[in-house]
């Protein structure tokens, strides 16, 4: 079997190679962004190898965490997007998530073996089949993998959330890193196709990755659903239905915390920008416990907030896809090419766009209820 691997070493020598780029660099705005590069990989060296355990202090950290809201707020109104769609489906979703948790263990048990080698296989085929232009961002990566590709032991943890997988791409290099979580189930070719997405993100428009925007996540999202509709791997339909439940469930868990984050801040700019106890007492009249506002500050879930953004667009590309596979494509790669990506929120924002969503997550979770109920019915 082919061994994966990169570590510290690798990045030291990349970073040692930004700092020649920069030395070189004539235009001062192409500098910039080499600058900021050099700090984003420096600052995943320090957290991946050298970051001892801190812990930040509460009053701290809600401020910190009120001024990132206010450079963000403006993505605040998509997250209501997703979680007015999903609560409007409420009875179809927990009937859903009842029969899903009833099987998901059998299913665990019982699912195919995947090899590193094979999962790799998996998303080298799936990319070269789905279209030629995506491709060519990808096989460079490929060609690349054993020293830019690294299957995890564990997940990482982050707050109280696993990252399963992570990549970051290294500006003025046009090269990737990525890690994921080699279960060696079927979960890890599509965690594979998911953190690829954002190497084919990041190749097709090293621009837009450099512009702060919380639309990072919809390539990866998009790709997946591909995956899961082509029934990647022929690991069985269950499979497939039980991976995008999952999806689903987790980025509305994800859109909750970020809207109770939301709430929680609320009450500190009622409070005059003070984390005291008359603070605790406004949460805590609208029910929340100190023990949640603790947990819900000290976790990391505004960063969860690109998934419930990213999630309804995803949709609405896959939508056009399972219609016209050129179309849908297509529509992927203008959002690609595009730099401002902020220019999607009218569209996020539009009737018809909820109503796309709407229509295709009801369909999901109705194919995946009826398949976890035929299965149970199986089993009975």
């Amino acid at each position: 079997m082919a061994r994966y691997y990169w570590d510290e070493f690798s990045f030291r020598r990349d970073l040692n190679q930004i700092l020649h780029l920069m030395e070189k660099e004539k235009d001062p705005q192409e500098k910039v962004r080499l600058e900021a590069c050099y700090d984003g990989a420096n600052n995943l060296l320090y957290s991946s190898f050298l970051m001892p355990d801190v812990s930040t202090p509460l009053p701290k950290r809600i401020h910190s965490l009120y001024y990132d809201f206010l450079s963000d707020q403006r993505y605040f109104g998509l997250i209501d997007v997703y979680m007015g769609i999903m609560e409007k489906h409420l009875k179809l979703y927990n009937e859903a998530q009842t029969n899903y948790e009833s099987l998901v263990e059998n299913i665990r048990k019982t699912g195919a073996k995947v090899s590193k080698d094979q999962a790799v296989s998996l998303c080298y085929d799936f990319y070269k089949g789905l279209d030629e232009e995506l491709f060519s961002h990808f096989e460079p990566f490929y060609k690349k993998r054993y020293s830019q590709l690294l299957f995890l032991r564990e997940a990482e943890q982050t707050g109280t959330s696993l990252n399963e997988g992570n990549q970051f791409y290294i500006y003025g290099l046009n090269k990737s890193y990525v890690n994921v979580l080699g279960t060696n189930t079927p979960r890890m070719p599509l965690l594979l196709i998911h953190e690829t997405g954002h190497v084919i993100d990041s190749s097709y428009n090293p621009e837009a990755s450099r512009e702060p925007s919380k639309f990072e996540e919809v390539s990866s999202i998009f790709m997946e659903l591909v995956a899961c509709y082509h029934k990647l791997g022929n690991f069985g339909g269950n499979y497939y239905n039980k991976h995008i439940m999952g999806k689903i469930s987790s980025i509305f868990g994800d859109a909750i915390s970020v809207d109770d984050v939301y709430r929680i801040l609320g009450y500190y700019k009622e409070n005059h920008y003070k984390a005291d106890e008359d603070f605790y007492k406004l949460a805590m009249e609208d029910g929340y416990t100190k023990r949640e506002i603790r947990s819900t500050m000290c976790t990391e879930n505004m960063r969860n907030i690109v998934y419930p953004i990213a999630f309804p667009l995803s949709i609405y590309f896959f939508s056009i896809y399972k219609h016209n596979n050129k179309e849908g494509l297509k529509e992927l790669k203008k959002f690609l090419s595009t730099t401002d990506r902020d220019t999607y929120i009218p569209l996020l924002m539009s009737d018809h766009l909820r109503d796309v969503v709407d229509t295709e997550l009801v369909d999901m979770m109705n194919t995946a209820n009826d398949s976890f109920k035929e299965e149970l019915g199986r089993r009975l």
